[in-house]
């Protein structure tokens, strides 16, 4: 586990900072006004609450991780390939319920075709990544098995 420098701990207020504003939303708005009153779909009826909610957790969930030193931020000069994919691969799932959540907005509701193709391309390059995340990380792991330090 790594120390925690001034500035990682200045970037971990930051992140818990955003984290708490997104939930700030349910403290100060009456909480119908984040419900869409028009589907009865759960994904697309709920979509505020769970784009609120995980956006919230994952910034709190960063911000405390790079605030302790268990994780570097992500444009951190110092960190190698293997820490960058495994940064990457804890953010692409943690936003996992932002991306199922939107894609059942944007594929249920929405009428010109052109974004569902935009969209569709955003999630094949979000799985590629997700599966390249885990190969690499597997690789790593098997070579640092067989090649102890």
């Amino acid at each position: 586990m790594r120390h925690s420098t001034a500035d990682n701990r200045l970037i971990g207020i930051v992140g818990i900072a955003f984290g708490l504003f997104c939930f700030s939303p349910f403290l100060i708005l009456e909480k119908s006004k984040l419900i869409w009153p028009e589907s009865d779909i759960f994904l697309i009826k709920y979509f505020l609450y769970i784009v609120l909610i995980n956006a919230g957790l994952g910034f709190v969930l960063f911000g405390t991780l790079i605030f302790i030193g268990a994780l570097a931020p992500f444009y951190s000069i110092k960190k190698s390939k293997y820490e960058k994919t495994k940064h990457s691969l804890i953010g692409i799932v943690l936003s996992l319920p932002f991306w199922i959540a939107t894609s059942a907005v944007i594929f249920l509701m929405s009428e010109k075709m052109l974004i569902k193709v935009v969209w569709s391309l955003i999630l094949t390059y979000l799985l590629i990544t997700l599966f390249s995340n885990i190969n690499y990380l597997k690789t790593e792991i098997k070579s640092s098995s067989h090649n102890p330090k």
